[in-house]
């Protein structure tokens, strides 16, 4: 097992073995996902079946780039998703059309920044180590 795996908990953008701030970006994915489904007016299973899809087709692509996490942390990244879209399709009330798009899009924008944050921090990190 690699060093930078050895950690449980990691309050860093990964190398844990189960929960890292990539968490929190996981999970704001499903929630954006499940704001779009929810707009879409696709039906709840078939949502959460698409979006575990595009889940899971995510942790395909890191594979292909060589981001590789242990499989305990990969699992979690993708139940992780599928709790936030959960949240939005099941237990969180619909709004009115606008607001979700207002509260969607917010979301995503934020979704996307602290998504460049972590890829910035990944790079640095990855950086640091081929030195």
């Amino acid at each position: 097992m690699k060093e930078q795996h050895k950690k449980v908990l990691l309050s860093s953008w990964g190398g844990a073995i189960y929960l890292d701030r990539w968490m929190g970006v996981h999970f704001l994915a499903g929630v954006v996902l499940g704001f779009v489904f929810r707009l879409s007016d696709v039906a709840f299973a078939t949502s959460m079946v698409i979006i575990g899809i595009i889940l899971v087709a995510w942790e395909v692509f890191e594979w292909g780039m060589s981001i590789y996490e242990p499989w305990q942390n990969t699992l979690l990244d993708i139940v992780v998703g599928l709790v936030g879209a959960g949240l939005v399709l099941f237990v969180i009330p619909s709004f009115s059309f606008g607001t979700d798009m207002t509260i969607g899009g917010v979301l995503l924008l934020l979704y996307i920044v602290i998504s460049i944050l972590g890829w910035r921090a990944w790079c640095k990190r990855k950086h640091a180590h081929m030195m």
